[in-house]
């Protein structure tokens, strides 16, 4: 049973409707399934996340088309209803960590803040579950990751606890938007496998956007090649790979530069 689906999403300009962002975007997910998005910057990969959150910018327009996430169309929800299902049943893992994390909390109470606001845990329960968590992330130091302010960690450190506050709740969906493209190789290796672990543990969807072929090749089951908005291509990751069918998938395999 999908998880997820996009049916003949058109999302526009709203002060100019011939302006097409997204054109007939349609595809699916199931429960426990990996999608990549790939594409170039601009070419509509963040608006698709967007929209699945129904958190696009107040200058574009649902124009047509819907978003069913576990047979509900998102698109016909209240923002209060939206409000249940983001951060709970679908959470949204950024790409700059320094513009998601408050400077002035603690580590450890940016993360704790999910489990009393989503799970209604107090001080001390959210408190131990996230010193728990953060040692699945692979943090040998929990305690003082905890009480660290982000400027005092490196890069991979920070994405890990933006990691760790989009999956403590053990969403269903998991849109990842280019986590790792400001990271070194070896964090970058670090968060995909993470995403991998717990994709695989708990049975989760993940929604992968990224503009490097390789890591999609890795990491998910099927993929969208998208351009200027609109679909180039769609299906599994090892068909499409193989036996690629558009142009412009072929120069993108073609000009890949260098592997994970």
């Amino acid at each position: 049973m999908n998880l997820l689906e996009l049916k003949n999403l058109f999302v526009c300009l709203r002060n100019n409707e011939n302006k097409i962002i997204l054109n007939n975007i349609s595809f699916s997910l199931e429960e426990g399934e990996s999608l990549s998005i790939i594409g170039e910057s601009g070419s509509g990969k963040t608006t698709i996340a967007r929209s699945i959150l129904k958190l696009v910018d107040k200058n574009l327009l649902f124009k047509s088309g819907c978003i069913l996430f576990n047979g509900k169309d998102i698109l016909s929800l209240t923002e209060s209803q939206m409000t249940k299902i983001r951060g709970d049943s679908i959470c949204f893992l950024p790409q700059e960590s320094l513009n998601y994390l408050n400077p002035l909390i603690k580590c450890g109470d940016q993360i704790s803040e999910v489990l009393i606001i989503k799970k209604k845990k107090n001080k001390i329960e959210a408190y131990d579950e996230v010193i728990f968590f953060l040692s699945l992330c692979g943090f040998d130091n929990p305690e003082e990751i905890y009480n660290k302010y982000p400027f005092e960690l490196s890069g991979g450190n920070r994405q890990k606890v933006l990691f760790a506050i989009s999956n403590i709740i053990k969403p269903r969906l998991l849109i990842a938007d280019e986590p790792t493209s400001s990271l070194d190789l070896v964090s970058e290796k670090e968060i995909l496998n993470l995403l991998i672990k717990f994709k695989s543990e708990y049975k989760q969807s993940l929604i992968f956007i990224t503009h490097n072929i390789l890591i999609a090749k890795r990491i998910s089951q099927k993929v969208v090649i998208l351009k200027n908005g609109i679909i180039e291509e769609y299906g599994l990751t090892s068909e499409v790979f193989e036996n690629p069918k558009s142009e412009y998938t072929r120069e993108l395999i073609k000009n890949a530069s260098y592997q994970i």
